[in-house]
């Protein structure tokens, strides 16, 4: 019954910002600017992009400089992207001040937060683990931005059952993958970190340096 009742308070809720929210002018005219600079910043991202790395290969520059610039050439796209939104949405504005532009701010906050949330990343070596992070973070930031984070949370703390004094719900069981995730991810990249350090002691036989990094890398996870 609880699941039942907070399942129905979401559905409601969701009809009513549906009604209220989607089907408006105001809505229509903000998803035209979103979709508009969408386009015209992939259209433009893929005539600088080539461009702007052809004159990264002729600098003499450090490798790990080059990188860097390399890496910031993945910002291109979303910062153009902002740069259009703001654009549409003044415009908008200049054209009738009362137009609501909740939709345009809330999109270009999130494209603000994926611009530092792949920036920070970059210091994850992993791809994978890089990939699984930010995308969890990106959508909790979302589902923020949105207001419906903590719906969304009470949602799926609702889905799951109870043994005794013990409860499992689909919450939980989010929450207990992402930081197993977590765990291990930083358990590996410790033992890596360790295996380096022991490798440079060279008052260890080669054998027991193989020993001792792989025991540290099993007791770590």
């Amino acid at each position: 019954p609880n699941f039942g009742n907070k399942s129905a308070f979401f559905l409601n809720n969701l009809i009513d910002w549906v009604q209220n929210d989607i089907f408006t002018i105001d809505f229509g005219v903000q998803f035209v600017i979103i979709a508009l600079a969408f386009t015209l910043s992939f259209l433009l991202k893929n005539i600088i992009k080539p461009r702007l790395n052809d004159q990264i290969n002729k600098l003499s520059i450090p490798f790990r400089l080059s990188e860097i610039l390399y890496s910031s050439l993945r910002f291109i796209f979303p910062l153009l992207t902002i740069i259009f939104i703001l654009f549409g949405t003044r415009m908008a504005l200049a054209v009738n001040p009362e137009i609501s532009i909740t939709l345009s701010t809330v999109i270009t906050k999130l494209v603000f937060a994926w611009i530092f949330i792949r920036f920070v990343s970059q210091f994850i070596e992993h791809k994978y683990a890089r990939n699984i992070i930010g995308f969890t973070i990106l959508t909790l930031v979302a589902l923020s931005l949105f207001g419906v984070l903590e719906q969304t949370m009470a949602t799926l703390d609702a889905i799951g059952f109870s043994v005794g004094e013990f409860r499992l719900s689909m919450l939980s069981v989010f929450k207990g993958m992402f930081i197993i995730f977590i765990l291990l991810y930083g358990a590996i990249f410790l033992s890596k970190v360790l295996d380096r350090k022991i490798s440079q002691n060279r008052s260890l036989t080669p054998s027991s340096r193989v020993l001792i990094s792989k025991i540290l890398k099993v007791f770590l996870i």
